[in-house]
């Protein structure tokens, strides 16, 4: 019997804290979520301190997007969050892609009219990565 008990009570420790650390996460990414939309004002500015990988990682998963292939960690660079949303609402991005450690080519659903989307998504990685825009192939039914 106490045997059993042990076993409940270490059962119910283990699942409060994988609750916990669900939360915790959802919490995080909840935040970033918010962050993402707050950086489409135009009165200010969000800048965030990060690694272009890991900053796309998040991006990715916060507008379900899907993200294949890692970089090096490398050097943390400063992020403008808001043109990398802003080129999503615009461009629909479909799929994010590391093709090498510096370079990622980012499928979009619609196609870039003025051609500056590119350089203006470098910009805003701080220029420590290469971006390839690929308008996405509608295969019709």
């Amino acid at each position: 019997m106490v045997s059993f008990n042990l076993v409940f009570h270490v059962g119910s420790a283990v699942a409060c804290l994988l609750l916990i650390y669900a939360l915790l996460r959802l919490q995080s990414l909840v935040r970033f979520h918010g962050q993402l939309w707050q950086s489409l004002d135009p009165a200010r500015t969000l800048v965030q301190l990060d690694w272009p990988a890991l900053f796309l990682q998040r991006f990715g998963k916060a507008l379900d997007i899907p993200v294949e292939g890692s970089s090096e960690k490398g050097q943390p660079c400063r992020i403008q969050m808001g043109v990398w949303t802003a080129a999503h609402l615009q461009l629909r991005l479909t799929r994010i892609v590391w093709t090498s450690a510096h370079d990622v080519s980012v499928e979009v659903r619609n196609h870039d009219a003025t051609g500056t989307w590119s350089r203006q998504l470098e910009d805003a990685l701080g220029g420590a990565v290469n971006v390839q825009l690929q308008t996405r192939e509608m295969k019709s039914t």
